[in-house]
């Protein structure tokens, strides 16, 4: 399932077209120097980003944040997690993530948090 659409919201859009204009200036500054591979994000001549320079943007964001050191793969754990908290069916999440099953989805991305457990225990309290 590398493939699929996911939908943006309105901010989301908004953001990769300020994006995509920085881009298109860069392409135009550099002229031929720059080489257009399609890419979203790319590089400052057009090519792929490097995963060790995306690490090092990553754990320099970390730092400045003050923020403890997480896998960046974290990041799909905590997306899966909240949007499940906050009643994004089960379903959704799955394919936003690409999962050839929601059972994989519940096992592998889904961990309550302490105030999600506290909650349903008080609803449960209340029954």
């Amino acid at each position: 399932k590398g493939n699929r659409v996911i939908p943006l919201t309105d901010t989301m859009m908004q953001k990769l077209l300020v994006h995509r204009a920085r881009q298109l200036f860069e392409k135009q500054r550099l002229g031929r120097a720059y080489s257009d591979n399609g890419y979203v994000f790319a590089n400052e001549f057009g090519g792929l980003i490097e995963p060790n320079y995306l690490r090092k943007v990553y754990m320099r964001i970390l730092g400045d944040a003050k923020v403890p050191f997480h896998h960046f793969h974290t990041i799909r754990h905590t997306f899966a997690t909240r949007a499940i908290e906050n009643d994004m069916p089960v379903k959704v999440v799955s394919e936003i993530l690409g999962h050839s099953s929601v059972q994989l989805t519940m096992d592998l991305y889904c961990h309550p948090s302490i105030s999600a457990k506290r909650n349903v225990l008080e609803k449960m309290e209340n029954l």
